[in-house]
């Protein structure tokens, strides 16, 4: 088994294989946007430079990665690789030459960036999470037909995965709601998981499902946005303790907290990108484990305000109980541990 921290050896292994090659081809294409010249992406200047066409993202995707990382070491840090950078091309007085970019740490970002799940410019993935796991959540994905693989389009089938949460459709223009949605996802497959781990311990261990190490506080939730422009990246530590905190004691498929906030939303479209704004910065603070009490308030006055005025069948708040308990029971164990 390839170690954790090898990211170079977990890519060129995730890149064996055909399909990942085939559906990683899109994060590659969007990542080298800035480097296509006249047909080709140009990985490198002058006569040292390496040369690309569309088709080698798929059949090349890891000499494509491998020629991405030399260049960056030689050069600098480039935001190909770490979406929060300003390659020293484009701004050379911002170059702090004293820092070499280091060669692990470019091959973690090239590996969470090329293996995360994607849709349109956002990419999300699990960073300190075992490859087990992620592959197994990735087969589950694929089996369920959230993750697609068509000429036409390779990534999350998001209106299928908000469907069968039975939530409101939604135009999915907001990291944030993206990377809650995959988080809420990926709780539904461990979940699954540990429920027939434990249906099956009583079987013969070669009978058993194979069992997976725990995810813990180590893990970290990686966000990624990529348009053209302005690459950005979010990092979400600590996920254990998120998923201790609103995804616990779900005795229902749909965790209650998915239910709660995605029933916040206002579909109706003279509300709907105001809703989605407001929505996506509270689930900004959601995921660092923190309630914005001023976003919280104004998600639900709007919603109500909106539900009381129309004349169809209103759409209420779902699980808001729920949500009031896990917020007052963190808020208790909070103030039990500053006493002590």
């Amino acid at each position: 088994m390839v170690p954790l921290n090898n990211y170079r050896a977990l890519l060129e292994e995730y890149l064996n294989n055909e399909l990942n090659r085939k559906y990683s081809a899109g994060i590659l294409n969007r990542l080298l946007q800035q480097r296509f010249r006249k047909g080709m992406y140009v990985i490198g200047r002058g006569s040292q430079a390496k040369r690309f066409s569309e088709m080698d993202l798929y059949t090349k995707s890891f000499e494509v990665c491998d020629s991405l990382v030399a260049y960056v070491k030689r050069r600098g840090y480039d935001a190909s690789v770490v979406p929060t950078m300003i390659s020293s091309d484009l701004a050379p007085n911002f170059r702090i030459r004293e820092t070499l970019p280091d060669e692990g740490e470019l091959w973690r970002f090239l590996f969470l960036l090329v293996t995360g799940l994607h849709y349109r410019e956002f990419v999300v993935n699990l960073d300190k999470v075992s490859p087990e796991i992620t592959k197994a959540f990735r087969r589950a994905l694929i089996r369920d037909e959230y993750l697609i693989f068509r000429q036409e389009f390779t990534g999350l089938n998001v209106q299928k995965m908000l469907s069968d949460l039975k939530v409101p459709k939604m135009p999915l223009k907001e990291e944030f709601i993206f990377s809650f949605l995959v988080l809420t996802y990926f709780i539904k497959f461990w979940k699954y998981r540990k429920q027939y781990e434990e249906l099956l311990e009583t079987l013969p261990s070669n009978l058993r499902m194979k069992e997976y190490p725990p995810v813990t506080d180590d893990a970290t939730l990686v966000v990624f946005s990529l348009p053209r422009e302005k690459k950005q990246m979010f990092i979400f530590p600590r996920l254990q303790s998120l998923i201790a905190r609103w995804f616990k004691d779900d005795s229902d498929d749909v965790p209650s907290v998915a239910k709660f906030v995605f029933s916040l939303y206002i579909p109706d479209k003279k509300y709907r990108d105001k809703s989605l704004g407001i929505l996506n910065k509270f689930l900004y603070y959601l995921l660092r484990n923190e309630v914005n009490g001023d976003l919280l308030n104004k998600l639900i006055v709007d919603k109500l305000s909106f539900e009381l005025k129309r004349e169809e069948k209103p759409y209420g708040i779902i699980s808001a109980l729920q949500f009031l308990r896990s917020l007052e029971f963190y808020s208790g164990a909070s103030r039990t541990q500053t006493k002590n």
